[in-house]
């Protein structure tokens, strides 16, 4: 699935292995090697693929409704689009801010806060 969120951590990874520096405080050659880079990425890779699935889920559910109409299916569809859309949303811009704190940390020298 390409989204903003995909594209974001992508780019995050791009970023963090050909350009971004580590920490001033910690003995690595490249923040690629950071451990807690690396547990960021890792979690917003999972929340990524829970919204993907979440996303396909409502997908199924609304399938559901339009098959066989009724106060249950529709209910389910639109609790299960509602979820899929906090999801996608919040790692989007999660994912987008995560990038941006990288770019802004390598213009600062490299610092973090």
């Amino acid at each position: 699935m390409d989204t903003i969120a995909a594209n974001a951590i992508a780019d995050t990874i791009d970023f963090v292995r050909s350009k971004s520096r580590p920490r001033a405080d910690r003995e690595l050659d490249r923040a690629s090697e950071d451990p807690h880079v690396i547990a960021d990425i890792g979690r917003l890779t999972f929340r990524l693929h829970a919204a993907q699935a979440l996303t396909e889920r409502a997908g199924r559910a609304i399938d559901a409704a339009v098959a066989d109409p009724n106060e249950a299916t529709v209910t389910a569809a639109q609790i299960a689009t509602a979820e899929a859309k906090i999801a996608t949303t919040e790692i989007a811009i999660d994912a987008s801010n995560s990038c941006s704190n990288l770019l802004a940390r390598r213009h600062a020298g490299g610092a973090q806060s």
